[in-house]
C-alpha cells in the first residue's frame, strides 16, 4: 500500500521560516507574509518564502509518492503558472498527488490545533502542533495537511502519533475551478516553525 509520509528532517527544511516577532505582532496575523492573498512580497523573500531546491528524502523501504510542486514554486503540478492571488503566485507548500482513498499519515507526534471545513482554495484541511521533543528539533513545529476527503473526527486538542492515519487524500477544494468538476486529488503538505509555543491558530485564514 502506497503511503504520503515524509522523512521528517528533510521536511523540516522546507519549512516556512518565522522570525522572532513583537508582542503587538504575536497578537496580531502570527503569520503576516503567509496571509495568502494579502501576502507582502518583500516580506515573503525577508522571512524565507523562497524555492529552496531541496529534494524530499523519504523513510527507507516506504513507497512514497513523488512531489510535483515542491514549495516556493510558481508553477502547479501540470506545470501551468500559478495565480498571484494566492502569495503572489508563489506556492506556499508541497503537493503530492495521490489517488482518492490514499491514506495520509502524521509526521511526527502532535496535538490538532486547527481544522478548516473546507469552503476556500484549500479545502479540507488540519494543522497539527509538534512540541521540539516530538521531533528532535529544537522549535515549535506546526505541519497542514488539505484537500482531504472528508473532516477528521478528531476533536481539538487530540493526541496523534507519528504515523497514524488522518484522513485520506481527495479533491476538497479543488472542484469547479481550475481543476474543472473533477478537481484534482492530492495532499498539500505545508510545515511551519516557531522558537516558541503559539496557543493561538498558527496561521491565519
Amino acid at each position: 500500500m502506497k503511503i504520503l509520509a515524509f522523512a521528517f528532517l528533510i521536511t523540516a527544511s522546507l519549512m516556512l521560516i518565522l522570525p522572532e516577532l513583537s508582542d503587538a505582532q504575536q497578537r496580531g496575523s502570527l503569520m503576516g507574509a503567509f496571509s495568502p492573498r494579502r501576502a507582502d512580497l518583500d516580506q515573503m523573500r525577508e522571512r524565507g518564502f523562497l524555492e529552496t531546491g531541496l529534494k524530499p528524502v523519504y523513510p527507507k523501504g516506504a513507497e512514497c509518492l513523488k512531489v510535483t510542486s515542491p514549495f516556493g514554486s510558481g508553477t502547479r503540478s501540470d506545470g501551468s503558472a500559478r495565480t498571484r492571488k494566492f502569495y503572489n503566485g508563489y506556492h506556499g507548500g508541497t503537493d503530492i498527488p495521490a489517488k482518492e482513498g490514499t491514506p495520509i499519515l502524521a509526521i511526527a507526534d502532535g496535538k490538532v490545533v486547527h481544522k478548516v471545513e473546507g469552503m476556500g482554495i484549500g479545502g479540507i484541511g488540519i494543522i497539527l502542533q509538534h512540541r521540539p521533543q516530538d521531533t528532535g528539533l529544537d522549535a515549535w513545529t506546526y505541519t497542514e495537511y488539505k484537500h482531504l476527503t472528508e473532516m477528521p473526527s478528531f476533536p481539538i486538542g487530540h493526541q496523534i502519533r507519528m504515523g497514524e492515519v488522518i484522513d485520506q487524500a481527495g479533491t476538497s477544494g479543488t472542484t469547479g475551478g481550475y481543476y474543472g468538476a473533477a478537481g484534482f486529488s492530492h495532499l498539500h503538505l505545508a510545515a511551519f516553525y516557531s522558537q516558541e509555543e503559539h496557543l493561538d491558530t498558527p496561521i491565519n485564514r
